[in-house]
């Protein structure tokens, strides 16, 4: 941690902030003047306390010290996010094949992300890569997940899927869980890490697997896991991915007109919105309703 003192002085000095005010307690002046000269490393307690007197999150002052730029996982991410809602994937394709090309581990996950939404979007069973087998393994050993694992705890839904390389996932035991840990989150009255949700997300994948796997009556009883979220925790990203999800419930178990009615929102609501919402929402839509269509038949 030999650099971090000369990106504390800088948060330091365009907050208008003493040294007194952030170093008092925590360490001497002299070491603090020779800590923002680059001269002294620190430990990761008093690091802590000094980040809470400049009231920046560890997060934001890596993204400073970074020269205001994400971590590469983070980048790849917003890539792979951004080109899935789209549906650009060309780009996500040939995104992962450079990467897979530079025979690197440093951006397993990301890569396994990728992976996993591509070959589920159009595929009921796909086998496992490398880099899928490792993010399964890593999801279902820790015992404990923190807001990396739980964003990713819904990729763990598509692989439940009976195949030839691994035995089948319990959805249910993988859903208590993630509910497990997203509570130790959620005990505050505020969400600051917007787990709400991926709790909405993580429902919305397992209410898609069932419905891919003909587990009806599984899936129906999800109602009650969507109802249950605080909207008032919700972003408005996690809000329209709620009402998404009870439309699609309502047409396949409930009252078609009521399903209709709030798709017809949404679909007006996504005009407002075309390149971020229009990709993967509206191919939901399109392929439930049709599929709703047909299990109502049956």
């Amino acid at each position: 941690m030999t650099q971090l003192g000369p990106t504390i002085k800088y948060i330091r000095q365009i907050k208008g902030l003493s040294q007194k005010e952030v170093y008092q307690g925590i360490i001497s002046r002299s070491f603090a003047h020779r800590l923002e000269q680059g001269e002294h490393s620190i430990d990761a307690e008093k690091f802590l306390a000094i980040l809470v007197n400049l009231d920046v999150t560890p997060d934001e002052f890596q993204f400073i010290h970074n020269h205001h730029q994400l971590t590469k996982n983070q980048q790849a991410y917003a890539k792979i996010d951004a080109w899935y809602q789209t549906h650009n994937f060309l780009a996500l394709h040939h995104w992962l094949v450079i990467q897979k090309q530079s025979q690197t581990d440093q951006l397993k996950w990301p890569i396994a992300y990728a992976e996993i939404l591509i070959a589920a979007y159009d595929q009921k069973q796909f086998p496992l890569s490398k880099h899928m087998h490792l993010l399964l393994d890593h999801l279902l050993t820790e015992k404990n997940w923190t807001l990396n694992e739980m964003r990713l705890a819904h990729l763990l839904l598509p692989l439940s899927l009976p195949n030839n390389t691994m035995p089948l996932i319990d959805i249910e035991k993988i859903k208590q869980r993630m509910q497990d840990n997203a509570q130790q989150y959620l005990k505050q009255p505020n969400d600051y890490f917007h787990v709400t949700d991926l709790l909405v997300e993580f429902y919305g994948t397992q209410f898609q697997v069932l419905l891919n796997q003909h587990r009806y009556t599984a899936a129906k009883h999800l109602k009650s896991d969507f109802n249950t979220i605080d909207i008032q925790k919700l972003t408005w990203d996690g809000r329209i991915t709620q009402q998404l999800w009870l439309a699609i419930w309502e047409l396949y178990f409930g009252d078609i007109h009521k399903g209709q009615i709030i798709i017809k929102k949404l679909t007006d609501l996504m005009t407002l919105f075309p390149v971020k919402y229009h990709g993967t929402l509206d191919a939901i839509i399109k392929v439930r309703t049709a599929a709703a269509a047909d299990y109502r038949k049956k």
